[in-house]
């Protein structure tokens, strides 16, 4: 399938099966006395054949096919693992494919790409790797000369890996001077097993710290400010920065 898009060339500009791209070897062919060769000259057997197949696969170039990502139908998902991978269809003029996340150019997003072996549309990108949260990947379709010929964008969300009350600590589903105590304990002295870090950083900072127990008590007995969400209930978090702490096991109460 790689072959035809790329030698057969879509645009014609990029074609190296076509009597332009055969010209200077045909001279130098020439040079040295070899004969025969109109069959590589304009109007020879290989621009006609070269135009035969572009009528064939004419109806599968764009905009007739579109870029398109198929996983989950194309709709959002949510993500379980990562990296990700996806999957989709493209015209024939696309021989190349990009990836944006957030409408930028990421280190994080360089997956590998391959044609399907079984389809001339068909197309996986594996190895996209993705900072939590909700992010919107985009696919690039480009041409032989590195032109965008069409883009497909999908929005997929990646959670924290456990359900978990911010500031409950102790996972008994409320936060209450215990839980300021252990977060207190667990910034100066360490040693403190705690099922899900998340929980102990109130302000969402993606670390722990002193200051999370001094936003967590005066919520606790002036009224301050409550912690970041997810809060006062269990629930997963989309937020980038839990991701940097982690909630390998979902609070004891969230279990219930």
């Amino acid at each position: 399938m790689s072959f035809y898009r790329s030698s057969i060339g879509l645009p014609l500009r990029t074609a190296t099966f076509s009597s332009t791209h055969l010209a200077p070897l045909l001279d130098d062919l020439e040079a040295i006395g070899a004969t025969s060769t109109g069959i590589g000259r304009p109007g020879g057997f290989i621009d006609s054949r070269a135009d035969l197949i572009r009528q064939w696969i004419a109806p599968a170039v764009y905009p007739q096919v579109r870029l398109e990502i198929t996983t989950n139908g194309g709709s959002s998902y949510i993500a379980d693992s990562l990296p990700i991978s996806l999957q989709g269809t493209m015209p024939a003029d696309v021989l190349f494919l990009r990836v944006l996340v957030n409408g930028m150019s990421t280190e994080l997003a360089s997956p590998e790409s391959f044609c399907s072996g079984s389809s001339f549309s068909g197309w996986t990108l594996d190895g996209i790797d993705l900072a939590g949260g909700v992010k919107e990947v985009t696919v690039l379709g480009l041409d032989g000369a590195g032109s965008l010929v069409d883009t497909d964008t999908i929005e997929v969300s990646l959670f924290s890996f456990g359900r978990f009350v911010r500031g409950d600590g102790d996972g008994d589903f409320r936060a209450d001077i215990v839980d300021a105590m252990m977060l207190l304990y667990f910034a100066f002295e360490g040693g403190v097993v705690v099922r899900c870090e998340d929980a102990l950083d109130v302000a969402d900072s993606g670390a722990v710290a002193a200051t999370d127990a001094i936003r967590l008590l005066p919520y606790l007995f002036a009224n301050g400010v409550a912690p970041a969400e997810p809060f006062p209930g269990c629930d997963l978090s989309t937020l980038e920065s839990d991701f940097s702490l982690g909630c390998e096991e979902p609070s004891v109460a969230c279990d219930r």
